[in-house]
């Protein structure tokens, strides 16, 4: 079972149960509390409620913090989405800096990806130095 981390400003929640994904539902409150004590890739992705209209808090969304431990706690090519109220840009900037790629905000929605990890490059030992 995969598990989706839903925050929203309730706790308890009504939603629509997929057959693959169990959402998890937690308030913008305890984010900031859980995030760090989450095991390290234990989500396949994070959003906010779709119909609601509470966006993400500003202390979380400008906060480094929360990106990072967001970022550990998703597995790789997993997707972002959350509602926000301001223009986002520092959002952008600190969620790029921790790691996400293809981040953007579109009608007051921030979207990004966590990349797969590539493991590569060339061995400094093997290199042809021309």
């Amino acid at each position: 079972m995969k598990n989706i981390l839903l925050l929203s400003t309730k706790t308890t929640v009504e939603s629509k149960q997929c057959t693959d994904t169990q959402p998890i539902h937690v308030s913008y409150e305890s984010a900031n509390l859980l995030l760090p004590l989450l095991q390290a890739k234990s989500f396949v992705g994070a959003a906010s409620l779709s119909n609601s209209d509470c966006s993400l808090p500003e202390h979380m969304l400008n906060s480094k913090d929360f990106w990072r431990h967001l970022f550990a706690a998703l597995i790789e090519n997993s997707v972002f989405n959350f509602r926000i109220s301001t223009d986002g840009t520092q959002a952008v900037s600190l969620s790029t800096m921790n790691g996400f790629t293809s981040v953007k905000v579109t009608d007051g929605i921030i979207i990004g990806t966590k990349p797969a990890f590539k493991a590569g490059g060339t061995s400094l030992k093997k290199r042809n130095i021309e």
